[in-house]
């Protein structure tokens, strides 16, 4: 590749469109917030759920079954629920390789964490 060409990867791939316009097209209308009549709903959030758990380790012997979670349909809800459960954010700075310094996270982290 010449010196002043850049290019961004996958950027020339099109083959998956056809794939995402029909996940689209089947869920278009589809709304979180009426659980009653799109019952599907509440099955992906279920499954992103238990997925996002085992990946956190819900599987493993010693996690004693302690996660947990749900998805929020809007902004709105979950900045809500910071309101009203007192969640507070903390910004942990990082360097020029975007990596965290684990002791500034370390300081932050109390019996009230609920994500890192």
């Amino acid at each position: 590749m010449p010196k002043n060409k850049s290019c961004i990867g996958g950027s020339e791939s099109h083959g998956h469109f056809s794939l995402i316009n029909e996940a689209c097209s089947m869920f278009a209308h589809t709304n979180p917030l009426h659980l009653d009549v799109f019952k599907s709903v509440a099955h992906f959030e279920a499954e992103v759920v238990a997925m996002t758990a085992a990946l956190l380790g819900s599987k493993e012997k010693n996690s004693g079954g302690q996660i947990c979670g749900n998805m929020t349909p809007s902004g709105t809800e979950y900045i809500i629920s910071y309101q009203y459960f007192n969640i507070k954010l903390w910004h942990v700075p990082i360097n020029k390789n975007f990596q965290v310094d684990v002791k500034a996270i370390q300081c932050h982290i109390t019996k009230n964490t609920i994500l890192v």
